[in-house]
């Protein structure tokens, strides 16, 4: 290869020692032995400094530059081609692809930047889509040159162009047969263009290392943040055991501990690349909280270090505390209150005489607000009344009460201390991990059901491959850790997993045998395949008897602790009370601030074809009541026929089947009818007995299969259910 494009050995070992399959092409080809005798002189330092901030550009100024950009040119062709060899023989497809990007870049003179029809001698600066384009009247005036249109039109024609389409059919071993049917479209031969034959390469890439691209990966430490780390440990995790090499591709804003994240996820520390965010080219507007506890009894635990943190730290300075909600204002106030009554000081933050401030009080509406601010503590969210919010900010700008509770929403319309908040923008996000409080037990089920958990061992190794078992060691005063030491962290762990495993094993989702042995109940193996709490199979198993009818199979999935996060807003209680008045199902106890009964109102909405945004609750009501499937996914009631399912089959429609079958329908309308009837599966059922000996006592194994009716035509059609009321492709399901 160095013999038939004249490259050194030289040149030659460079390549075979930097070219990589992620390797930058023309980084590596800058390296070539042929340049080493170029010379960089004093005079052209300024140039080549404009040039390198404005590349690509023509160079012009001076002469000895131009003299030596030739020199590169003679060269880069037959080192470039000899580089794509090497990557060709290697089998890289993408560093093969960008060495053959840039041999036509330098062979054509034109870089990738520019649009191809530069080559032309007249230069369509508006060539842009004009492929597009049949009519040369047209493309004239696109480009702004009516008599250069037909030119530029035939020129658009002798462009290259194959279509290639792909089949591959696995087989045996390490084969598989692929075929790649080409086809000429609109491409016309010019021999004065092309010369006696054009050459057309197909990159073919057997792809058998894993990739995953890991995008907002700071999300790891938000509310989805159990999740993310759940799926990126179990990636890596079996990757390891398989020995498959499975790489990761992350991408997010800039982080205070982007280096610690990046070789948690198996990355060296030469591709890691984590900017600040002074280097953003647009501003940037967002607060990085620095603990986020979305459960609320934690929340109020957590008041207790902030209290802390005010005596110690900030005896007589203002404060400030910023809270998830306008809801947690008030209950972070009355916790404040209560541990300076605890320390029998009441009236701690209050910085004045009662007297003083009286005036202001009693001008207040929010009554809750009046018996706060006499203790110096007071709140302020985007809901309250516009002249409470002006006499909470003139007492607290005052110094008249210490301790100011805001609601996250209001961190910037907050007149207090603006510039110190913006800081935060130029700063990078820290990261730190709650999957112990939010996701531990459902993880731990998950592999558990799965059977990568088969006893206590195994599940200790696993909680070794998450991102919380490495910030552990790194920050340990945010997990509650004293010390760091082997035995200390050891003990730690092996309490947090024997907790884990003793309240799985009281909601009956595994079983311990002998103290060691891990296996999952029946109600486990239901969660995992699912994707539901355990803490809401635990609910199904006390609530769910014999005799339970719609209403209370309706508040029970209701009640599941997956809905536990649909919000409430504001004002949203009046429109929940009409909602109510129009369905056909009630409870005794209404409570329209309660996520449960938001969620009740909700289904019953959708089942009622009432159009509202359920689209939250019915993306994981299938899940938690899969025995309601079909129920859910065609909204009906389960008194309805089952005609309703059918499009424009309405109420009237039905009642005329019924009395005397179906009358006469639009085209269109019997097009719809004839799709849905055509998709409805017909299946059928076998089992069969698996040959074994078998006897009293263990369970036995049956085979059953399922198989559906498919006419010839649709073997390869759309196979999802027609449900023109359900937010989302559904697949066909049964029970």
């Amino acid at each position: 290869m160095a013999l038939h494009y004249y490259v050194t050995y030289n040149s030659m070992m460079v390549y075979n020692q930097h070219l990589r399959p992620t390797m930058s092409t023309f980084r590596v080809f800058a390296l070539s032995n042929e340049f080493k005798l170029l010379p960089v002189r004093q005079e052209e330092k300024l140039e080549l400094a404009k040039l390198l901030e404005r590349v690509p550009i023509p160079v012009k100024e001076s002469f000895v530059l131009v003299a030596d950009m030739v020199f590169v040119q003679q060269s880069a062709g037959r080192i470039l081609r000899a580089m794509f060899e090497i990557c060709l023989k290697r089998g890289w497809a993408v560093p093969a692809k960008a060495a053959l990007d840039l041999c036509k870049m330098v062979e054509k003179r034109i870089s990738r930047a520019y649009q191809p029809m530069s080559f032309a001698k007249r230069k369509a600066s508006n060539s842009h889509g004009i492929g597009t384009l049949i009519c040369p009247l047209e493309i004239g005036e696109l480009i702004g040159m009516a008599n250069a249109g037909r030119l530029v039109h035939r020129l658009v024609h002798n462009f290259p162009k194959l279509q290639l389409s792909a089949q591959v059919q696995p087989s045996p071993a390490l084969y598989s047969a692929s075929t790649f049917p080409l086809s000429i479209p609109d491409f016309q031969w010019d021999e004065k263009v092309h010369g006696g034959a054009e050459s057309f390469l197909i990159l073919v890439e057997d792809v058998d290392v894993g990739l995953i691209i890991a995008d907002e990966v700071q999300l790891v430490g938000g509310e989805v943040g159990p999740t993310y780390e759940v799926v990126i440990s179990r990636t890596r995790y079996v990757s390891a055991q398989t020995e498959s090499k499975t790489r990761i591709v992350a991408c997010g804003v800039s982080l205070a501990n982007a280096k610690d994240l990046g070789e948690w996820m198996g990355a060296p520390s030469h591709t890691i690349f984590n900017f600040s965010p002074r280097y953003r080219t647009s501003a940037r507007h967002g607060y990085p909280p620095s603990v986020t506890i979305p459960h609320f009894p934690l929340l109020m635990i957590a008041s207790t270090p902030a209290y802390l943190a005010i005596v110690e730290h900030a005896p007589t300075k203002p404060v400030v505390i910023f809270v998830p909600s306008r809801k947690q204002c008030r209950l972070t106030a009355d916790n404040l209150m209560i541990h300076c009554t605890a320390d029998d000081k009441p009236d701690r933050f209050l910085n004045v005489e009662l007297a003083d401030i009286q005036p202001h009080l009693d001008h207040l509406c929010d009554e809750g607000l009046k018996e706060t601010l006499s203790k110096g503590i007071a709140y302020f969210h985007e809901a309250m009344d516009r002249q409470d919010k002006r006499i909470v900010q003139r007492l607290f700008e005052s110094g008249a009460v210490q301790v100011l509770i805001a609601s996250k929403d209001t961190a910037w319309s907050l007149p207090t201390r603006k510039d110190y908040y913006k800081k935060f923008l130029a700063e990078g996000l820290p990261i730190e991990i709650h999957l112990p409080t939010d996701l531990l037990h459902d993880y731990f089920l998950a592999e558990i059901a799965v059977k990568t958990i088969e006893n206590k061992q195994d599940t200790m190794d696993t909680l070794t491959w998450t991102y919380f078992y490495r910030r552990m060691t790194q920050n340990p005063n945010y997990y509650n850790l004293h010390d760091v030491s082997h035995q200390h962290l050891s003990d730690h762990l092996s309490e947090l997993v024997e907790n884990t495993l003793t309240d799985l094993v009281n909601s009956k989702c595994i079983s311990i045998e002998d103290d060691m042995d891990i296996s999952a109940l029946n109600l486990g193996m239901i969660a995992a395949y699912y994707t539901i709490s355990y803490v809401t199979v635990e609910v199904y198993t006390l609530s769910l008897k014999e005799r339970t009818k719609l209403k209370g199979l309706l508040e029970v999935v209701s009640s599941s602790a997956e809905f536990e996060v649909v919000p409430i807003r504001r004002h949203e209680d009046v429109i929940l009370r009409r909602l109510y008045d129009r369905l056909p199902v009630k409870i005794d106890e209404v409570n329209f601030e309660a996520p449960h009964f938001k969620t009740f109102l909700l289904l019953q909405a959708h089942f009622s074809r009432i159009q509202l945004p359920a689209d939250l609750i019915l993306e994981k009501v299938l899940n938690l009541l899969s025995a309601c499937v079909d129920m859910c996914v065609q909204a009906v009631w389960d008194k309805d026929s089952p005609l309703r399912q059918i499009p424009h089959f309405e109420p009237e429609v039905i009642k005329r089947c019924t009395a005397a079958g179906i009358e006469s329908m639009s085209t269109a309308q019997m097009q719809d009818v004839a799709a849905f009837v055509n998709s409805y599966p017909t299946l059928g059922v076998s089992h069969e007995l698996v040959k074994d000996e078998y006897t009293a006592g263990p369970p036995i194994i049956l085979q059953v299969s399922l198989s559906r009716d498919v006419d010839e035509d649709d073997e390869e059609g759309d196979q999802n259910v027609v449900a023109p009321y359900y937010p989302a492709k559904r697949w066909p399901t049964g029970g």
